[in-house]
């Protein structure tokens, strides 16, 4: 069993140095070494095994799932070479996405010597001591992988949208600190583009459902926020696509923004990414039933216990529990979508209308027959018009004082 392992990591390294296969964690690690590879489409997934073929033939539904978890997970072809190291003589297996391939001390299938030249030659002569050697071909390939990821060049190709927004959310607090100093956290976040419910109807400043989405003005809130931000954006982009996942997010803060505004009062002041965070989570949701990863219990619960964390998190004094809920549907819906699994292709449609029904219907609610506006603070919105003087932005703030002027008559409220 040693020298099959050995033989597998001389195979395993060989792939890695000479066709740039990257080696990942699987279950049964004492069996079976997993390598993907982004850049080809003939043999993306490779699999390592010291079961033989006709065993292979009998896992085949298990593995071949696998593989497409695989394909799903990192965005790529679901295309699933097994290379046996056994004595077993069974014929070969090629299909359209599934191929078996033998290696042994007296024989090494054809077309892996085709495909991968120099392949017959990678398996290297092994000592007496093979505990030793195992040891010595594990650290080279530890080695390898420290080396190429140190020799990587950086691309932009590299930057995906989750890097983006993270970039754009530390900007803004960055910024929002040197005002908090002067003006306090809630002067600053309305300042800076908070939800608040005043301005967007009063002024119709309705760029605020989306900057609110961006904007922090405490370095705790800031700090969970893209620490969940960067989880659950980079599984999202691996899984739907960047550009997917830019959709995702954005509709997320939308929804969630027209969600908490129209269920605040009019002197709350809401903002944060949680929106867009919670819709990245529905869409890893709607990936792991529509991938049937909910059946694995390992990646489900960690998944379950991550969104109970949030929900908890949710229910917290000062924690805008609706604006969370709006992000989540609203990632659900889109994923839907917006995604490729061919599970989900006879909803795709119905989730588009139903996205832009709830979307839209919240915009006309919120325009025409939101009543709840009452609570306002009418000091609070004469100091944010004195700070906007104070920065110099004199004819912003008398055109938001006119406004505010005619929106609390309209509502019956006393502006003085």
């Amino acid at each position: 069993m040693l020298e099959t392992r050995i033989s597998m990591l001389d195979v395993a390294y060989f792939l890695i140095d000479q066709y740039d296969y990257e080696r990942i964690s699987i279950m049964n690690q004492q069996l079976d070494i997993w390598l993907v590879n982004k850049s080809t489409n003939k043999y993306p997934i490779i699999r390592l095994t010291a079961l033989s073929l006709s065993e292979g033939i009998k896992q085949k539904e298990a593995v071949v799932k696998q593989a497409i978890n695989i394909s799903q997970l990192l965005n790529i072809k679901d295309n699933l070479l097994n290379i046996h190291f056994s004595d077993d003589q069974t014929v070969e297996v090629q299909s359209n996405n599934y191929y078996q391939a033998l290696v042994n001390g007296e024989y090494t299938t054809t077309f892996l010597n085709e495909d991968f030249k120099g392949f017959s030659n990678s398996i290297k002569p092994v000592g007496e001591n093979l505990e030793n050697e195992l040891k010595r071909r594990e650290l080279k390939i530890l080695d390898l992988d420290s080396k190429r990821k140190k020799s990587s060049k950086f691309s932009l190709s590299m930057i995906g949208p989750t890097q983006v927004i993270l970039l754009i959310n530390a900007l803004v607090f960055m910024l929002t600190t040197f005002l908090v100093t002067d003006f306090g956290r809630s002067l600053t976040a309305l300042m800076m583009g908070a939800l608040y419910k005043n301005f967007i109807y009063g002024a119709n400043e309705w760029w605020r459902l989306i900057t609110a989405g961006f904007l922090h003005v405490d370095f705790f809130h800031i700090l969970m926020n893209m620490i969940v931000l960067y989880q659950a954006g980079t599984i999202v982009e691996r899984v739907f696509g960047k550009k997917q996942m830019f959709t995702i997010y954005m509709v997320s803060i939308l929804s969630s923004s027209l969600l908490a505004l129209v269920m605040m009062d009019g002197g709350t002041i809401s903002l944060g990414a949680s929106g867009g965070v919670f819709g990245l989570m529905g869409a890893i949701v709607v990936y792991l039933f529509s991938s049937n990863l909910v059946k694995v219990p390992k990646v489900r619960n960690q998944i379950l216990s991550t969104l109970f964390a949030n929900l908890l998190i949710s229910l917290l004094p000062g924690i805008s529990f609706w604006g969370h809920l709006g992000g989540f549907i609203g990632g659900v819906l889109i994923a839907v979508a917006v995604s490729e699994a061919k599970s989900l292709k006879p909803a795709k449609i119905h989730a588009y209308i139903s996205t832009a029904l709830i979307i839209i219907g919240m915009f006309i609610y919120s325009i025409f027959m939101d009543n709840n506006v009452y609570n306002v603070k009418s000091q609070m919105d004469k100091l944010s018009i004195q700070a906007y003087k104070e920065i110099g932005l004199d004819g912003y703030a008398k055109k938001i004082d006119n406004d505010l002027k005619i929106y609390y008559k309209s509502i019956g409220e006393s502006y003085e």
